[in-house]
């Protein structure tokens, strides 16, 4: 009697469940290599951005020193007048502030990133006066940075074109006109306060 399937296999499901397995076992190993390898790639990522920030932190390390030592020159300053209009208390939380500010200075200038970031924690926790004003400096640096950033940019924002009568109507508008460049009589809305 004559098998209706191929005797070959070819074309038919496997009918050993052995190997069924085998090739699940083959797809999990190939699967578990390419997630290793996914894992090697991120690691490698991961260290050459560590890399690059180290890299810039260094470049920059002497600028955030001068920084540092100019903003508690100014805290100083700020806390000599304090005392001198007799806000002593107020004049004592500065001239901490500037020392800490100083001290923190004059540590980094020599250090590691890693021991950068060390030294910020301690100055976190021996003197928190001195850590939150650095950190408004960081902010107000950062802000400052940012702006000017902006401003040296060119503008790539496309303008649009308007039409003669947007033209008027901004030009009068602006010049306090409050008749409606069409009919030259007085817009209703802008009368009554409204807009």
């Amino acid at each position: 009697m004559s098998s209706i399937y191929p005797e070959s296999g070819a074309g038919s499901a496997p009918s050993d469940p052995n190997a069924s397995r085998g090739q699940v076992e083959q797809a999990r190993e190939k699967l578990g290599d390419a997630a290793e390898a996914v894992r090697g790639e991120a690691a490698h990522f991961a260290e050459r951005a560590r890399d690059q920030v180290v890299e810039k932190v260094e470049d920059n390390k002497a600028a955030v020193s001068d920084a540092l030592t100019s903003f508690a020159d100014a805290i100083r300053t700020a806390g000599e007048q304090l005392g001198a209009q007799d806000q002593t208390f107020a004049a004592q939380l500065a001239g901490q502030a500037a020392d800490g500010l100083q001290s923190f200075s004059r540590t980094i200038a020599g250090k590691s990133p890693e021991a950068m970031l060390q030294a910020a924690r301690d100055l976190g926790r021996d003197n928190p006066t001195a850590f939150i004003a650095g950190s408004v400096l960081a902010g107000i640096a950062i802000g400052r940075f940012a702006r000017s950033s902006a401003h040296h940019q060119p503008d790539t924002t496309p303008t649009t074109a308007s039409s003669p009568a947007q033209d008027l109507t901004q030009t009068s508008l602006a010049a306090g006109d409050d008749r409606s460049p069409i009919n030259d009589e007085p817009d209703a809305e802008v009368q009554d306060g409204r807009s």
